[in-house]
């Protein structure tokens, strides 16, 4: 997640396979269950994270509406509004979309060399 504030939000909704957080023992069941660690998702840490070993990192990011189609229980308007919230992603300016969005990708160039 990009976005601590819609985390936080995310966490408040329950989806397919999770509970809401405010639904507190079941969430922290499936807390405990869950197989993925806490940690720090956002594209400007890992970007961070390439610097140290690149001189140059260049992000591309997408999805940053098109997740909530997840909220849609209908499967008869899953697909429209997928459809619709890509449309509208590509839309949004890219500062903001980093902020966003789902998908993350990293571009490195220029390694860093390292004595050794």
């Amino acid at each position: 997640m990009n976005s601590r504030l819609l985390d936080e939000v995310r966490w408040l909704l329950p989806t397919s396979g999770r509970p809401s957080r405010l639904q507190r023992a079941r969430f922290a069941e499936w807390q405990a269950k869950d197989p993925h660690p806490k940690r720090d998702n956002s594209t400007p840490h890992i970007a961070g994270l390439f610097r140290h070993h690149f001189g140059r990192v260049e992000t591309t990011t997408a999805g940053g509406l098109a997740r909530v189609h997840r909220w849609c229980g209908s499967e008869r308007y899953h697909n429209q509004l997928t459809e619709a919230l890509n449309r509208v992603d590509r839309l949004i300016p890219k500062s903001v979309q980093d902020r966003l969005a789902s998908v993350h990708a990293f571009t490195a160039y220029e390694p860093i060399r390292t004595k050794e």
